[in-house]
Order: structure tokens, then sequence, then C-alpha cells
């Protein structure tokens, strides 16, 4: 990432750490200050495994009672549950701060369907990456539940259980993941991680990609992803979002969510980082978001049209998307064979 003007990295260094020396702590605080024991909608690293299978447990109950109670009772549930968790609606001042970083010239952009992600150079000089959730989640508070769900069993399957008996190691890039509201009352998630080390799988060379040594590798990890489809029911989504809707968007050889490191001299094993924990769900009778839900919120007349476009959107992502990727996984460890 290169620095701004004529500056040399003492002075930039100074520069940035009275940029972001207050607004990184008041994140900080806001952030933490979410991260209370009983508040199911934030996870960071430093939960345990045994924590993590707890807070699992819990946010399946609490999924399923949800999403099976009709819409009235889920107004009650609701307000039952952002009141427990304490979901905490961000202030001005660090609404500000975020602002502040999307506007720095040295600050990185870039755009998915849901997330908006900022790559910028914090006080430390150090990379770092905030990502911020669109409009999807917005009242969709069904949605909520199944993302913090998802993201505790991803962090349980691939940053606890990753067998330790073979040359490959994974982990996921995030430091936090916090839903809070914003000021208009809106659900928002924002993750905080580092920078991923290493190359995406898209970008890395074909001649390692060809190698024996990386294929072996590649499917060990491609392994491990598949095992959640029976312990969760979801399946990482490392498809290739630049392909477009095609079939080639299954293309997991293509993906851009995925980095490696490679082995060196001082350390054997192959790292893949997983830079964005999203699945698809693997049990066709549930989804990602919630068409109910915007009728909820916003009447049958006035969420009509949004839950017809989340309607769409999971049979594509769910019946089309992730049936590609199954093809190349499956022709991918069948080659194993």
């Amino acid at each position: 990432m290169e620095s701004a003007g004529t500056e040399n990295p003492i002075d930039l260094e100074g520069v940035l750490a009275e940029r972001h020396q207050q607004g990184e702590k008041k994140l900080d605080d806001f952030i933490n200050e979410a991260k209370q024991p009983f508040n199911l909608l934030s996870i960071d690293k430093n939960i345990s495994k045994k924590q993590l299978e707890q807070r699992l447990a819990l946010l399946d109950l609490f999924y399923e009672e949800y999403t099976n109670a009709n819409l009235e009772q889920r107004d009650e549930m609701e307000a039952t549950m952002i009141e427990m968790f304490g979901i905490p609606t961000i202030t001005e001042e660090i609404q500000k701060y975020l602002d502040e970083i999307a506007e720095y010239e040295d600050t990185t952009h870039s755009e998915g369907a849901e997330n908006k992600n900022l790559i910028y150079l914090g006080s430390g000089l150090r990379p770092q990456v905030i990502k911020l959730s669109k409009e999807r989640h917005d009242v969709d508070f069904s949605s909520v539940l199944k993302l913090m769900r998802n993201m505790h069993a991803i962090s349980l399957r691939l940053d606890h259980e990753a067998d330790t008996d073979d040359n490959v190691s994974i982990d996921i890039s995030f430091k936090d993941m916090t839903i809070f509201k914003d000021q208009e009352g809106n659900y928002k998630r924002m993750v905080r991680q580092k920078y991923a080390p290493g190359t995406s799988i898209k970008e890395l060379p074909q001649d390692i990609k060809d190698s024996d040594e990386f294929k072996a590798a590649w499917r060990k990890f491609l392994s491990k992803v598949e095992s959640m489809k029976e312990t969760d029911q979801v399946v990482l989504d490392i498809s290739d979002s630049e392909a477009g809707f095609k079939k080639e968007r299954g293309n997991i050889n293509n993906t851009g969510n995925i980095f490696v490191e490679l082995p060196t001299a001082e350390n054997a094993n192959y790292l893949f980082t997983v830079i964005d924990p999203d699945v698809f769900d693997s049990d066709l009778s549930k989804h990602k978001f919630d068409p109910k839900e915007h009728i909820r919120k916003k009447g049958l007349m006035g969420g009509l049209i949004d839950a017809s476009k989340i309607l769409a959107t999971n049979i594509a992502r769910e019946r089309v998307v992730s049936r590609w990727q199954d093809e190349y996984v499956k022709k991918e460890l069948e080659n194993d064979k």
C-alpha cells in the first residue's frame, strides 16, 4: 500500500497515530462494550472452543424458535432478545470516524453484494480491514441470528477443529464481528480483521496450482470445508464471485475468498486464510435471508417487493450457485482417487 505524498515513514507514522488515536480508542470501547457475556450477536477470536459450542447451541435454539413463530410472536421475541443481548446503537462520533476512514486518500475500497470493505493503514502502519454490511440485514432479524449462528459454527470447525497432523493450517482472518444498529435503527454487521497473508487462490500462479504438493494441501482444505455439511448443514462460499451468474462462478480454483501462504524453510505448513466467512445452506429448507421479515416490518404492500427479491436471491444462491460450487469441489476431490 503506497504512502501519501512525500512524507517519510517516521512522519507518516506520526500522522497516522494522531489521526487514529482517538477514533480507534472509541471504536475499541464500543466493540468491547458490546462483547458482554450474554451478547450472542458478537464474536471474537478470544472465545474458547467450549464457549463456542455453548453459544452455538443457544443460537440454534433461538433461531429455530424465532423462525417457527408467527409474525406477531416475532415482534415480541425480537424485542426480548435485543434487550437481553444488549445490541448497541452506533454513536455519532464513531460513525464520523468510520466516514473519515472511508474518505482517506490512501484507503482502498471494495464492495460486494453484501459488504463495503475499507482497507487502510492504521496507527501502527499496519494494513487493517473493516467490513460494513449494506442493506440486506437492515430489517431482517432472522438473518442476523442465522449469520451469527453460522459464524460461530465456522469459527468452531475451522479455527478449533482443524487437523493438526498434516501440513495444512486454516485461519479465519476476522478479529471480531459485531451486530449493531445504525442511527436509523437498521441492523448492521461490522467485521474488523487483519490483512490476510499470502496470495488469493485466484491470483496464485498456475504452475503452483498444478504442483502435486499444492493439490494435496488444497484437497485437505476442501475436505474440511465439505465436512461442515454434516456437522452444521452449511458449506463455505468459495465460489468465484467475479465470474457473474454462470457455471464458472462455481470454479473454486479461481476464488478470491481464500488466501494461501506457501510453505517456507521455517514453516512447512500451507496456511489457508478465509477472508470472508460466508456460507451456503446445504439444508434447502433454510435460508440466509428471510422474506417474511420484510413483510413483518414494512407490511404486506410495503414489503412484498423486497420479500420477492430476497426469495429470488435465496433460490439463486442455494439452488444454483451452491450446486455449481459443489460440482467443482467434487471434481477436485475425486482427482485424488
